[in-house]
């Protein structure tokens, strides 16, 4: 799961090596700190520079919907790019939009797709219906 959050981004996965365990996954270690703050215990941020995520910690599973419900009480603004930009400033902001644009597209390409689509049974419809007449 991915979690784009005024927090940070987070790749949460099943940890393979320890039972009930999820391993939350991040890019930058400041994430993973502002994320822990919502624990009970601060959790050890462990670094591994041959992943593709460098940051890592664990997290018991059986914590993780307090975590989640913790992040659901904090929507508390209008729009989330423009808090992201007052949380973790205008980089971050930009990085964001960028994953928002790119989903944005793939929304519009969905859409043409969908309208294509439309149009060529609509299209059809008519020809069939000359040939029945």
């Amino acid at each position: 799961m991915w979690l784009f959050t005024n927090r940070g981004f987070y790749s949460v996965v099943a940890d393979s090596t320890t039972p009930d365990t999820l391993l939350v996954r991040a890019r930058l270690r400041g994430d993973l700190e502002r994320l822990g703050t919502l624990l009970p215990e601060k959790p050890v941020v462990t670094e591994s520079r041959d992943r593709d995520y460098r940051w890592r910690m664990k997290v018991p599973f059986a914590l993780w919907p307090a975590v989640m419900g913790q992040l659901a009480t904090e929507i508390t603004y209008p729009n989330f790019k423009n808090e992201v930009k007052k949380r973790q400033g205008r980089g971050r902001a930009d990085l964001y939009g960028a994953v928002w644009a790119e989903m944005f597209t793939a929304q519009e390409n969905e859409a043409a797709t969908e309208y294509e689509a439309a149009l060529a049974a609509r299209k059809l419809r008519a020809q069939r219906d000359m040939e029945d007449a």
